[in-house]
């Protein structure tokens, strides 16, 4: 019988307990989490994240990398940053992305990965990454423990729904002279709705109905003139509603006797 396995041993610990660390070290592997793609912690299937994750790592810990695990449900960007402790330990810590089959993938200046077009994307959404499995990493260069604070995020495309409303104001303004005749004129509007290469996943459909009128009476001569109009739909992460706005029109008529 060995020293630890003593009767007189085994009658300390009843009576005064056991004295086993629970602190995660390299020689408590049973109390070291998150330090393997088995052990990785799961932060669920989801859409979108926005976290901070904070702790220690390092190999006197047990784990010189920890694995953050997340499953992405639609085509989403990655991204992934480290807070800044001191330039000491910066210099020591690591972040990374891989993806299902562990392949590393490239993070850009901007803390998100940047895969390349030919990495399951079509044309037009580079940045995009298609729904699957992804691990967050963070590994530390040195032996002893240190801390880390690390922002992790998932942003995917939503789909665009509701209704968009505008209207539009025309006024015109004429010298008082003596005027005769009709004055009539055509405004060709159109609009148009992005491509998918432009717009991810638009469902439904787009349309409005522009109502112009003017009147002129005793008008001598002819007036003509041009109306121009343009416009922009930006998108924006989770906005659901309506989008209305009025665009004020005005313009100036000049006229010149012709004798």
């Amino acid at each position: 019988m060995s020293v630890d396995q003593s009767i007189q041993h085994l009658a300390t610990l009843r009576s005064y307990g056991g004295a086993d660390s629970t602190a995660p070290s390299f020689i408590r592997p049973q109390y070291v989490r998150y330090n393997s793609i088995a052990k990785a912690q799961d932060l669920g299937a989801i859409a979108s994240l926005d976290a901070i994750v904070s702790g220690t790592v390092g190999a006197e810990a047990g784990a010189p990398t920890l694995f953050f695990r997340v499953e992405t449900l639609a085509r989403a960007r990655i991204g992934i940053a480290k807070a800044s402790i001191n330039r000491f330990v910066d210099a020591t810590i690591s972040i990374g992305v891989v993806d299902e089959k562990l392949d590393p993938l490239p993070v850009g200046d901007s803390g998100f990965v940047e895969p390349a077009e030919t990495y399951g994307n079509p044309p037009g959404t580079s940045g995009l990454l298609p729904p699957g499995i992804y691990y967050f990493t963070i590994t530390s260069s040195r032996w002893q423990i240190q801390p880390f604070e690390v922002f992790i995020t998932v942003i995917s495309n939503r789909e665009l729904e509701g209704d968009t409303t505008g209207s539009l104001i025309l006024e015109g303004r004429l010298a008082l002279v003596k005027l005769d005749g009709a004055a009539g004129g055509l405004l060709d509007a159109t609009a148009a709705a992005p491509t998918g290469s432009a717009l991810d996943l638009l469902v439904g459909s787009a349309g409005g109905i522009l109502e112009i009128s003017s009147g002129l009476a005793i008008l001598g001569g002819t007036a003509g003139g041009t109306l121009i109009l343009s416009g922009s739909f930006g998108t924006r992460w989770e906005i659901e509603g309506s989008a209305g706005g009025t665009a004020p029109v005005n313009a100036d008529l000049t006229v010149f006797t012709p004798y």
